[in-house]
């Protein structure tokens, strides 16, 4: 039975090699030059970036691939600061281990529930990967499990992340924190649903991680395991078209068939493909900027940028607008990999979460990169000078990748409030059609698109 992948990101090249393990004969497709997907980097001179993903969680997920493929496991490095936050002029340095007595002592209201919390969200953790990371959620019957209903019991989904860190914190740093944090997985910032809370618990508790060699080394090593087990990669072919013969796929752009096929592409864009309308609304969009620095910079490998005004600059960007100033990720990698700039230098990748290119044209991305390097220079007291940069708006992303608005996430409000769920991993009518990658269940990150492939070769079988 052959099988063929739609995409060599890392839902591609877990698909592929999962699919591999079971028998299939599998032929990847991917519209760009190499693997990797939203996974790849950007080098000038000595200067590395990677320009995709960053804050590495659940290395498991890739050990596991990687061992299924028959490679040794990537070799991780923790991050250590965690993470600094600042709002406006007052900077919080987190640790793993020195957490709860930094919350003692700048904030002593919180300690005991901040100690309170992260008892329970040890049990929320747990039960996310003994539900939410082994299968998708089928339905409004796929939320009757155990595990979910312990999760809803003990994060209430009625809430919204805000709404949940004002009931539980006095600390304006931590509402800030937990507030802002669920933007970068999709949600309106607005409406954030109260469980992704549960992702900064995840990182106090099992740390934050950086691969040897730069996260684009997670896209080599997968692609180095498909092709030892001998999946067919195509390369430099976008896929227009989709040929369909009743309730089944039989081929894809240019004539390849198979048996079954697996599309890591956006979901929106793929319904395009099969004919079927949609006038959805994109989610937000990163809007990211590599900058060559070329001296060091006084902050910690994450960085997370929180103006105090940040509630009100949330309801301009859910409104369609680009405020001068917003919350900013900073991630400085060359803090804990010196191989990623010169000695004395830093390599510093600037994210923001902005309106998609339904809402904004971005013809013009300059403005947007000075006003974030001026918010910098006005929060912290540095002023960046670049050297040399690289500009990715979401017309990039939705250019490069097909997403729907330059959003990575897909479509707003596509998912069931109450848990956060996207689209199923199975076509509604297609029997042959299955999907992985960001915009399907379990969702955006590494981990969960990498477990995306599972659940796409998991339903495969199945059928």
């Amino acid at each position: 039975m052959k099988v063929i992948v739609m995409g060599a990101g890392l839902a591609g090249l877990s698909a592929a090699i999962y699919a591999r393990a079971e028998g299939y004969e599998v032929q990847v497709i991917e519209k760009n030059p190499l693997p990797g997907g939203k996974v790849w980097q950007w080098q000038h001179g000595a200067f590395n970036f990677d320009m995709g993903p960053s804050m590495i969680i659940e290395t498991w997920t890739i050990a596991e691939v990687l061992r299924i493929a028959g490679q040794e496991p990537l070799e991780f490095q923790a991050v250590s600061p965690l993470f600094s936050v600042w709002l406006e002029n007052q900077c919080w340095t987190v640790d793993a281990d020195s957490a709860v007595d930094m919350v003692r002592s700048l904030a002593p209201e919180d300690a005991e529930n901040l100690s309170r919390i992260a008892r329970k969200m040890e049990t929320v953790i747990s039960d996310v990967r003994a539900s939410l990371l082994q299968r998708p959620v089928k339905g409004p019957l796929g939320i009757i499990n155990r595990h979910l209903l312990r999760i809803a019991s003990i994060i209430d989904p009625r809430l919204s992340a805000s709404e949940y860190a004002a009931k539980n914190f006095r600390s304006e740093i931590l509402r800030a924190l937990l507030s802002t944090y669920p933007s970068y997985t999709e949600h309106l910032i607005c409406k954030s649903p109260a469980i992704a809370v549960f992702v900064p618990f995840l990182m106090l508790q099992d740390g934050i991680h950086y691969p040897k060699g730069g996260v684009y080394a997670i896209a080599e090593k997968l692609y180095k395991g498909a092709l030892e087990m001998g999946v067919e990669f195509v390369f430099d072919s976008e896929i227009e078209h989709i040929e369909t013969d009743g309730a089944r796929v039989i081929s894809v752009g240019d004539m390849h068939t198979a048996d079954a096929f697996i599309c890591t592409a956006d979901f929106n864009h793929v319904q395009s493909l099969l004919g079927r309308k949609s006038d959805g609304k994109a989610a937000h969009a990163y809007f990211a900027a590599a900058v060559a620095v070329d001296r060091e910079l006084p902050f910690t490998h994450h960085t997370f940028l929180i103006p105090k005004d940040y509630q009100v600059a949330h309801q301009s960007i859910d409104a369609g607008k680009v405020p001068d100033e917003y919350p900013l990720y900073l991630c400085i990698a060359s803090k804990t990999d010196w191989d990623c700039a010169p000695k004395g230098c830093e390599s510093l990748f600037i994210v923001g979460v902005l309106p998609s290119t339904q809402d904004h044209d971005w013809s013009d991305k300059e403005p947007v990169f000075d006003n974030a390097l001026k918010q910098i220079e006005r929060m912290t007291g540095e002023r960046i000078l670049p050297s040399a940069k690289k500009i990715v708006a979401p017309d990039d992303f939705e250019q490069r990748f097909n997403n729907t608005g330059g959003s990575v996430f897909g479509l707003s409000g596509m998912h069931n409030p109450l848990m956060g769920f996207r689209e199923y991993n199975k076509d509604k009518e297609m029997k042959n059609l299955y999907y992985a990658g960001a915009t399907v269940q379990p969702g955006s990150g590494v981990p969960l698109v990498i477990r995306s492939g599972k659940f796409a070769v998991d339903l495969m079988k199945g059928s």
